[in-house]
């Protein structure tokens, strides 16, 4: 079953009228799985003429060069301009490791967003992760401020691949 708007595919899940966005990813010497359910903002609660900000937490990993850097208690900065139907995101101030990761250009298809391209920095260094490129960014908005006008909260992830490494970043933002 899909929600109108998300692809079918497995990063997605719904259960008990709980839409929930998950992902699996695997580090140097473990796999984690997390999973985020909420309540779905509805397609007819979407704003179609104004902006919002949302900040939250990110969480992952980077296997850059053989190398492993856990991204531990970042921060989310997620903007989103609900006219244009855009969503664009940075996440830093990771524990421990300074990289920063920035989304732009993702879309919104009904409540739902996904696409777009990402910058890496490592101790303030563009980065690649080499050839051979795959990437896949998704997320959901969760129910609906009414005061605000706006949905109360969102949740994705990113996970991208290339021939020198791996980054997962799972995020929460209201």
């Amino acid at each position: 079953m899909s929600l109108k708007g998300l692809s079918d595919n497995a990063a997605f899940d719904y259960v008990d009228g709980l839409w929930g966005y998950f992902g699996l990813w695997s580090s140097e010497h473990r796999i984690r799985h997390v999973k985020l359910f909420g309540f779905a903002t509805l397609p007819k609660d979407m704003p179609t003429k104004s902006n919002a900000q949302y900040k939250g937490i990110a969480n992952g990993d980077l296997l850059y060069q053989g190398k492993e850097h856990l991204l531990k208690n970042g921060v989310a900065l997620v903007n989103v301009d609900f006219k244009n139907h855009t969503v664009t995101a940075r996440f830093d101030k990771f524990r421990d490791t300074d990289i920063r990761v920035t989304l732009k250009d993702m879309k919104i298809d009904q409540s739902a967003f996904s696409g777009g391209t990402h910058d890496i920095t490592l101790d303030g260094q563009t980065i690649t992760l080499g050839d051979k490129m795959s990437a896949k960014s998704m997320g959901q908005f969760y129910g609906y401020d009414a005061e605000k006008g706006i949905p109360d909260e969102l949740g994705g992830g990113l996970i991208t691949t290339g021939t020198e490494g791996t980054l997962a970043i799972l995020y929460l933002a209201d």
